[in-house]
């Protein structure tokens, strides 16, 4: 994949040698964003700032362009690098690029900061299943085919599929472009159809082994591995009103044979008591691990449903909005199970959100909203209930 990698950027040299000359121009830019999330009952009552993030950017003429996203998140807890790739624009219907790259699948994977989407906390939907934020090492192209019809298409590092979960599917198997293995290389390509301002309709798909031959990290099996997902989605806004719905799958190969190479593994600390020499008891901590086979299914979906409306306008004259949606997400990360493995239905579950946005600025937004969580096991009888609120803003 290096090699494939080097070669192309050569070829890119050769192409772009009669560019003209233009000024080079630096941008910075970034989004942050608040969280406090207050669960029901005893769960734990949380301020949070989630995510703050630097855009860097550098045009070093017309053709040639650097990104770059650096993310702190949870106030220093984690540090991410998301994006950072050289990119060459040949033209409007084709260009190419290089480096970290956020994967081009579902509506906020690409698109996610906080004033262009409804909720404090982004659909556990897009989390789980696409999953989202996505990023990988690799390489590129993307154009208009015409002025309605844009596409996307990558190489890019594979999954581990020793972060798969019952609980989250295949989020835990993101390499988040961190020493990331190469011998996995997976395809992923989008397109998007506008036929109006008004409504886009776009889909994409990815295709690959989660396993390496060589994955000394995470062993080797006989299994293929292989991961393949798809999503759909509609936007159409229209004056004061939004609606927005997303359908996504995953299929697992292998799905048996993975959760038995895999197995979870689980800690506590118990308290053993011993018998020291002099006869006195001692209590010593200890660290007690249990195995498990993993339950992961062999297939997983689920779907998302959103409107909204600016009422601000009906009341007054202003340029302010304010914004009240309703959302509703279904997903299931143990949609089918491979034989011998038996669905929990605590994972097929049922979100409902609503509240209301309100932007004094277009980059700037104040957030409040209600989440309800139900299961088809436990169903919504004994759901959970939070409520949130947040603040964001993103500038270029």
């Amino acid at each position: 994949m290096l090699k494939l990698i080097l070669n192309l950027l050569t070829l890119l040299l050769l192409i772009s040698s009669n560019v003209i000359a233009q000024e080079p121009t630096t941008s910075i830019g970034g989004y942050g964003e608040l969280h406090i999330n207050v669960p029901e009952g005893s769960g734990k009552k949380e301020a949070d700032f989630h995510r703050f993030i630097i855009y860097l950017s550098h045009n070093f003429n017309e053709k040639w362009s650097l990104m770059s996203e650096l993310e702190i998140e949870h106030a220093g807890k984690e540090v991410e690098l998301e994006q950072a790739y050289l990119e060459y624009r040949h033209s409007k219907a084709f260009g190419i690029r290089a480096g970290v790259l956020l994967q081009p699948l579902g509506i906020i994977n690409q698109y996610h900061e906080p004033p262009m989407f409804f909720g404090v906390e982004r659909p556990n939907f897009e989390k789980s299943i696409i999953p989202t934020t996505w990023w990988e090492n690799g390489i590129g192209v993307f154009g208009h085919i015409t002025d309605e019809v844009n596409y996307t298409a990558q190489i890019t590092s594979g999954l581990r599929a020793d972060g798969f979960t019952a609980k989250d599917g295949i989020r835990g198997g993101r390499q988040k472009a961190i020493e990331s293995f190469s011998e996995n290389p997976s395809f992923i390509g989008n397109i998007n159809y506008t036929p109006m301002p008004e409504l886009k309709i776009g889909g994409g798909v990815f295709f690959g082994n989660s396993v390496p031959a060589n994955d000394k990290r995470s062993g080797k099996i006989d299994a293929d591995g292989f991961v393949s997902l798809g999503v759909g989605h509609l936007q159409y806004k229209l004056n004061q009103f939004e609606f927005k719905a997303e359908y996504a799958f995953v299929n697992i190969a292998d799905a048996d044979k993975i959760n038995r190479v895999y197995p979870t593994i689980t800690e506590k600390t118990v308290n053993q008591k011993i018998v020291n020499i002099s006869g006195d008891t001692l209590t010593i901590p200890t660290i007690q691990k249990t195995s498990t086979q993993k339950n992961i299914a062999s297939m997983m979906n689920g779907f998302l449903i959103e409107g909204a409306y600016n009422f601000l306008p009906c009341l007054v004259e202003t340029s302010e909005e304010l914004w009240a949606f309703a959302r509703l997400e279904k997903y299931d990360t143990q949609a089918e199970m491979p034989a011998g493995f038996v669905a929990d239905n605590k994972y097929n579950r049922t979100e409902i959100t609503f509240g209301l946005s309100y932007k004094p600025v277009y980059n700037a937004v104040v957030k409040a909203d209600l989440q309800m969580f139900g299961n088809e096991k436990d169903g919504f009888s004994n759901n959970l209930k939070q409520f949130n609120f947040g603040i964001g803003y993103y500038f270029f």
